[in-house]
């Protein structure tokens, strides 16, 4: 009877088999560790290249693309099919589920998905990898710090990124433009486009007021007379056609003394500290004091004389009471019917501080235009024009109203409109574009529509208080981003919301005298309640005068 004790051979072959058993075991635990796949077909759910091998998809045609059940698998779905080497495993990792694979590696930057190809979860396309590399990190990062939920398995577990899309996706509806917006911007465009004025019909009335202007100037040269061109022509703010220019035509005077008229704080009773120069004597009375009445009717006479001299087909209208202005109605030469009008108004230039008033009126030009700016400004010059307010033969301090004078910013208001913008480069050929002068252009051709149907009781109301809304808008709004051409429409309404909010106080201050209120002595309540409620119709009908166009 043979013996059941093994033999020393049988002994030392049982032992290098253990030996083998246990580095198998040790080998297969070490590479699960490290996140590889069971390759054995012993491990349950391992991917095998044999169709037979038990919990794996088989290759051969007969089992392609179906999930086959192993008894060594339990009855589980197996996976997709791999590529991977299978190596076997100790049949100690048998039915042990697999781990997770490891994460695909990244598309290179500069290589985009092929058209038509779905990327895999975690895969990043093009530039969309750089934008995801963080947010994944910070993902993966948080999981790591915890134990795996696995039992059974050392390694973390792996999160899968989503894919970024190709494509950017839509805006939020916060910065979409309204409908409505876009239709007020073009509807805008379209109006400044039609009252556009053409180059050869300035050409042609700029001649023919130029001409006569000349002939005005040569004959007044003896008086030390000075021209100055001021008004929306020059200031590029005429619209519709050029049938209106604006001239002043001042006498320097020395040093003199100015008392405000009254409370009014933009007139002023002049005085004379020195005797008068020759030219001057004829406008003064009571010994010091300047006349503003009797130097608007001595250049009144002689501009009269002037047309008669020339044979200059011209005439002077009929003089208005207050208006401070000598105006000549020129035939135009175009045959078309309309007048050119042509304001010539007399004036002191006086070359000393500006008056006190104005002070807090020109800080107002510090963050808009800059400190050099707002110097060179008060380096100038001021003017004072014939202008009174009220009955002409009101007297006050024994000064008639229809002698005092008031102050004109008309030189400082052309520099501010043609230096607008914050930046020097505002407007100009290479620099950013704005919608200031467009703006203002946009009110004085609602204001004259409105005038046109309403004659009566808008008559009061001049495109000054436009302008004079305009610069109070700049100062508070001064930076050119804050005026883009693309926010035309925005910053129309704005500027329309604020002469509402004037007219309905009563108060649209003057911009360089804040004191003084431009629309009290001449405008009514009635009159400026009239022209809110035909400005609020505009705005709430999407501006039905415009579309007439």
């Amino acid at each position: 009877m043979a013996s059941k004790n093994p033999t020393g051979s049988q002994k030392e072959t049982l032992y290098k088999s253990k030996v083998k058993n246990v580095a198998a075991t040790k080998k297969a635990a070490k590479k699960t560790a490290a996140g590889g796949r069971a390759k054995s077909s012993a491990a349950g759910g391992g991917r095998a290249k044999n169709p037979e091998t038990a919990g794996t998809r088989a290759k051969s045609p007969d089992t392609a693309g179906t999930r086959a059940k192993s008894p060594a698998a339990g009855g589980r779905k197996v996976g997709a099919a791999s590529k991977t080497s299978n190596r076997a495993k100790s049949p100690g990792e048998a039915g042990r589920r697999a781990t997770s694979p490891p994460p695909p590696a990244p598309i290179p930057a500069n290589e985009a998905a092929p058209r038509g190809q779905r990327l895999p979860p975690g895969r990043v396309s093009g530039t969309s990898q750089g934008r995801a590399t963080n947010s994944a990190t910070t993902r993966r990062g948080s999981f790591r710090d915890k134990p795996s939920s696995r039992q059974g398995s050392t390694e973390d577990p792996i999160v899968e990124e989503a894919a970024c899309p190709e494509q950017t996706p839509p805006p939020s509806p916060d910065f979409q433009v309204p409908a409505e917006e876009i239709n007020l911007n073009r509807m805008l465009l379209r109006v400044l486009d039609s009252i556009k004025i053409r180059k050869k019909d300035i050409s042609e009335a700029s001649m023919q007021v130029n001409d006569i202007m000349k002939k005005i100037s040569s004959q007044l040269k003896d008086l030390g007379v000075t021209q100055l061109n001021m008004g929306s022509y020059y200031e590029f703010l005429k619209i519709s056609d050029v049938d209106e220019f604006d001239f002043m035509l001042t006498m320097p005077v020395a040093r003199v003394a100015l008392e405000t008229f009254g409370k009014e704080v933009a007139f002023y009773h002049v005085s004379l500290k020195r005797n008068p120069i020759k030219c001057l004597r004829k406008f003064v009375v009571d010994e010091t004091t300047l006349s503003a009445d009797k130097m608007l009717t001595d250049f009144r006479e002689k501009i009269k004389k002037i047309l008669r001299e020339f044979k200059v087909d011209a005439h002077v209208q009929r003089k208005k009471p207050g208006c401070p202005a000598i105006t000549l109605s020129i035939k135009n030469a175009k045959g078309n019917g309309k007048d050119i009008e042509v304001d010539i108004v007399p004036g002191l230039e006086v070359h000393s501080s500006w008056p006190s008033a104005t002070n807090e009126g020109f800080k107002k030009i510090d963050t808009w235009l800059g400190l050099k700016v707002k110097r060179t400004f008060k380096q100038e010059p001021f003017y004072l024009v014939p202008k009174y307010v009220g009955d002409g033969d009101a007297e006050r301090n024994g000064v008639l109203a229809k002698d005092a004078w008031r102050i004109s910013f008309s030189n400082i208001e052309k520099k501010i409109l043609k230096e607008h913008g914050q930046t020097r480069t505002c407007c100009e050929a290479y620099g950013v574009k704005c919608c200031r002068k467009e703006c203002l252009k946009l009110l004085k051709y609602l204001l004259e529509r409105l005038k046109e149907k309403h004659p009566r009781e808008l008559s009061k109301f001049s495109s000054y208080f436009m302008k004079t809304t305009l610069l109070h808008a700049c100062a508070k709004q001064p930076e050119d981003t804050q005026w883009s051409s693309n926010n035309l429409s925005q910053c129309f309404l704005q500027l329309l919301t604020d002469l509402i909010e004037y007219l309905r106080l009563g108060n649209l201050p003057h911009f360089f005298i804040p004191e003084h209120n431009l629309l009290e002595t001449i405008t009514t309540p009635a009159n400026r309640m009239f022209l809110v409620s035909k400005l609020e119709y505009e705005i709430n009908n999407m501006f039905p005068i415009f579309r007439a166009l």
